[in-house]
């Protein structure tokens, strides 16, 4: 802090403590000083709270809707338009998507009554995808805290 800003903080202190002198008889400095007080550690403890809500809300499960950009009930045409037509197909209710090279997973989608009942990956642990941020290497204790114990 160099001269300037000390004397300016000087000068607000005294001034504050003049105030106070000329006006404690006629002023309810307690009640001036309280409200404000108050008010601000009201209104933390109300956005730490919403914080810490939030916070919670987010970390809930999820139904999961969508796999690999592949919507559940999603059309046969949906998907033909979305991810092209499939590497290999069982029949007309399994397809199956490779990623390229023989060391790489394959995604199935599979089909009921032309809507997409769902959506799996096998390949190797490392190159799984996440589900609602669990994935091959997560603990079980991880597990369990977002699951919760069966």
């Amino acid at each position: 802090m160099d001269v300037g800003t000390g004397i300016f903080c000087s000068a607000i202190f005294l001034g504050i403590v003049a105030l106070y002198i000329a006006t404690k008889d006629r002023w309810n400095w307690k009640k001036l000083l309280l409200w404000p007080l108050v008010s601000v550690i009201a209104f933390g403890i109300v956005t730490y709270g919403g914080i810490y809500v939030y916070h919670i809300w987010e970390g809930r499960p999820k139904v999961q809707e969508e796999f690999w950009g592949v919507r559940l009930r999603a059309s046969v045409a949906d998907i033909k338009f979305g991810k092209g037509a499939p590497t290999k197909q069982l029949d007309a209710d399994i397809w199956i998507y490779d990623e390229g090279t023989a060391d790489k997973g394959f995604y199935v989608v599979r089909f009921k009554n032309g809507r997409v009942r769902f959506v799996m990956y096998d390949g190797r642990k490392f190159d799984e995808p996440a589900v609602q941020g669990i994935d091959g290497y997560s603990s079980p204790e991880r597990i369990t805290e977002k699951f919760g114990a069966c």
